[in-house]
């Protein structure tokens, strides 16, 4: 009988030694996922090549789904929409403006280069004046990856 109890006691330890090295390798995985996650988001140019390759993948989809589902209603194509999901819609007014703090020769010292937005991450939104030019209004934080609307008006200059 202390022959199976202890037999039974050392099947358990070496069990629980097999779970936790289970554990911590996923552990590990979802760490490695996240880093490189956050150098994805973080570099600009990685970060443009998801984007392009995540709306490539959505908008080929979303042709698949047009093309076999031609007589659904277009509520059930809101589900293949390749646009990110918007947290919040921001108007351009609650923005803090940054100028220039070297005069070009081409631009005024106090003109406005970009502005910026608090995210909850604590890091920020940041809109440029070449992407407002573009009518760009989705934005995302350089931190954690959310997304906003900005809301803002196109007004042009009649200089004659």
């Amino acid at each position: 009988m202390e022959e199976i109890s202890s037999y039974y006691k050392n099947i358990k330890v070496n069990q629980s030694s097999n779970i936790n090295i289970d554990i911590n390798k996923n552990d590990e995985l979802k760490i490695r996922l996240i880093n490189e996650a956050k150098s994805i988001l973080l570099d600009p140019i990685k970060k443009s090549n998801w984007i392009k390759s995540f709306t490539t993948h959505s908008s080929s989809s979303k042709e698949m789904n047009d093309n076999n589902n031609n007589n659904n209603n277009n509520n059930n194509n809101e589900i293949f929409n390749n646009k990110p999901h918007i947290f919040r819609n921001i108007s351009l007014d609650e923005f803090k403006p940054h100028f220039n703090e070297n005069e070009i020769e081409n631009q005024e010292k106090d003109e406005i280069n970009w502005y910026s937005y608090p995210c909850r991450c604590s890091n920020e939104f940041k809109i440029t004046i070449e992407q407002l030019e573009q009518n760009v209004n989705i934005i995302g934080c350089e931190g954690c990856g959310e997304w906003i609307s900005v809301e803002y008006e196109v007004i042009e200059d009649d200089e004659e």
